[in-house]
């Protein structure tokens, strides 16, 4: 008995790896009216759709997923419908990193979405329309997927240098489709058309896959420097 006790335990320690159960992932901080301010790091979801008269989310903290879960959020022509602290006029604010926005509509403010003090943001699955300036602004290094700026008041799209878009719709926008101030921008699958400006105006090195720019009032692209590479794409009707 007791060398078969002996070689059980051997055969339990040399056989078997215990793994530790994983932990349940957190669930997500809801956001039910306006105005919000997220000030932690941590996924938040806005759970019903959203009336603001001026901004509706502040977003303070890096680290931060906000999901509008197919929501739209509405406003009156003023404020903002997602903020970073930079942008909310602060200044002398660090940069943020870091913030996720998906999956939801944001319509009839002063800009849509106003994210260029944040760095390594993602923008996807979001409809940003008929906001009085712009549709959306975000910062450099930043990826913006599988989203619509249409029928804002100025610029669909201002975007941040070193900067990735990929299947992106920009049109009737009252100035330009896309616009920066900046460079390294790469477009893929983007449509820029009937915009009151440019379809894209920037200032160095644009490079473009697979992508429309049509019927825009001053022109298909402007570069104001040096280069572009522009590949299987139309400019086609512009003025």
């Amino acid at each position: 008995m007791g060398r078969s006790k002996g070689l059980s335990r051997v055969g339990l320690s040399a056989g078997i790896t215990l793994l530790a159960a994983a932990a349940p992932a957190a669930t997500p901080s809801p956001i039910t009216s306006c105005p919000y301010t997220i000030s932690a790091p941590g996924s938040y979801a806005v759970v019903n759709n959203l009336v603001s008269s001026g901004t509706c989310i502040t977003i303070l903290a890096n680290g931060v997923i906000l999901d509008l879960q197919g929501h739209t959020i509405t406003g009156n022509g003023t404020g903002h419908g997602i903020i970073d602290n930079q942008r909310g006029g602060d200044s002398t604010a660090p940069v943020q990193t870091d913030i996720t926005i998906k999956n939801g509509v944001i319509s009839h403010f002063g800009t849509g979405v106003a994210t260029s003090g944040t760095e390594f943001a993602t923008i996807t699955e979001i409809i940003a329309q008929q906001n009085t300036f712009d549709g959306i602004d975000f910062g450099n290094s930043s990826t913006m997927t599988s989203t619509s700026s249409l029928q804002n008041g100025r610029d669909g799209i201002e975007v941040g240098g070193n900067s990735s878009v990929v299947d992106v719709q920009a049109d009737r926008n009252g100035r330009h489709g896309f616009r920066t101030d900046a460079g390294n921008l790469s477009l893929t699958n983007v449509e820029a058309s009937s915009n009151g400006g440019y379809g894209v105006n920037i200032f160095y090195n644009l490079t473009v896959f697979d992508s429309s720019f049509e019927n825009n009032a001053s022109g298909g692209i402007l570069l104001t420097f040096c280069c572009a590479v522009v590949i299987n794409s139309k400019v086609n009707n512009n003025q």
